[in-house]
């Protein structure tokens, strides 16, 4: 089982390098900064806390997530450019409709360490797109109160860097006389 203590950096452990490349991002840092603010001296914000109106420069890449159960986070929101990356909108779906099996345990794991911390989570990913184009996105993970007061919901900014590869069908040529 994927153990998230060994990927969260300690106050006195420098950050890796990728985690401050990500946090660098205008974006990135715009947001987290965002975040702190409307969260104020709560613990966490809550979706009152933090309207679209404060969120327009990333709402294409944002979505927010809940934690329904282990088997089950649903998609409460999903920006405009996600939905174009994802060719659907997922808004409403689960999460694990769009994850490989092999991950699901791993992803119920890290959402449980988020919310049950509280912690924000840095992530690179890889993911590999129906144009065969293997592309990375960078993503920042906030934890936010529920309408309810309950730790359940977490507002997502996913923004892909350069593709890293192709990993498309082969295509092989003949010469013929």
């Amino acid at each position: 089982m994927f153990d998230i203590s060994h990927h969260i950096a300690k106050a006195d452990d420098p950050y890796p390098v990728w985690v401050q490349e990500i946090l660098a991002l205008p974006d990135m840092a715009r947001l987290f900064e965002t975040w702190k603010k409307a969260k104020g001296s709560n613990a966490l914000p809550s979706p009152q806390d933090l309207p679209p109106e404060k969120l327009v420069f990333c709402m294409p890449n944002i979505t927010v997530t809940e934690y329904v159960n282990p088997e089950h986070i649903r998609y409460r929101l999903a920006g405009t450019d996600v939905i174009s990356r994802l060719g659907t909108n997922p808004t409403g779906k689960n999460l694990f409709d769009f994850t490989p099996d092999k991950y699901q345990k791993m992803l119920s794991a890290i959402y449980i360490a988020i919310l049950t911390r509280p912690a924000a989570l840095v992530s690179l990913t890889s993911n590999s797109l129906s144009t065969g184009i293997i592309a990375q996105v960078s993503g920042l993970h906030l934890p936010m109160i529920n309408h309810d007061g309950t730790i359940s919901r977490i507002l997502n900014l996913h923004l892909p860097r350069d593709p890293r590869a192709y990993d498309g069908p082969s295509w092989h040529h003949r010469n013929r006389i």
